[in-house]
């Protein structure tokens, strides 16, 4: 008999703890949470359903080309699903993610997600964000997913989904309509004056 008591009292005690860690599991996740976009190989956001679900859409929206050490603003959208609530996760093969005041968004080891999860606005959660591109030209991927949830606080009936990947094109320099102007040449017409007609001689520079 003291033996079932004491296994009740461990049991009781082990409940209250599995209680507590769930709740700070779910907590966590509510919170934010990172590494979970196709950039890290993951299988996503799975704590909100085991698979990406069509019926979430999820975009980034921004520019698609940029200067070495340009800062752009871009955007995340999720909308679909049962969106009571929605959270996200974004991240970059290089360059810098930042923060916009009021976004909703913060920093998580180089990574950008929802401090909680957002209500929509017109049927669509919206998360912004500032995006700087490296200092050295190429191809940058950006990353994101979207979690649409119905926020009764556990995961069942959540939704979630990967947005396509944003490609942006890092450029050296920006083109110099100056320069191009002074990469040609014109000379003075012949005869001059003239009537009824007269020769100008010119000069471009050409890749050819």
């Amino acid at each position: 008999m003291e033996f079932l008591k004491r296994n009740k009292i461990f049991l009781s005690k082990f409940s209250i703890l599995f209680v507590v860690v769930t709740s700070l599991f779910f907590y966590a996740f509510s919170s934010g949470i990172t590494g979970q976009t196709k950039k890290s190989g993951t299988d996503g956001c799975n704590c909100h359903g085991s698979s990406p679900s069509t019926s979430v859409n999820v975009s980034i929206v921004g520019p698609s080309s940029l200067i070495i050490g340009q800062k752009a603003a871009y955007s995340v959208t999720v909308s679909g699903g049962p969106l009571v609530r929605a959270g996200t996760n974004i991240a970059a093969s290089a360059g810098t993610l930042g923060l916009i005041t009021g976004s909703g968004l913060q920093t998580m080891f180089g990574e950008l997600t929802h401090t909680s999860p957002k209500a929509p606005v017109s049927g669509t959660v919206t998360f912004q964000f500032d995006y700087t591109a490296p200092a050295t030209p190429g191809n940058v991927t950006l990353y994101a997913n979207g979690n649409s949830v119905n926020f009764n606080g556990g995961s069942n009936g959540d939704q979630w989904n990967f947005a396509a990947d944003k490609i942006v094109v890092v450029n050296t320099t920006s083109v110099d309509d100056n320069a191009i102007v002074n990469k040609f040449k014109l000379e003075q017409n012949y005869p001059n004056p003239f009537n009824p007609s007269t020769r100008i001689q010119y000069s471009v520079v050409s890749n050819q």
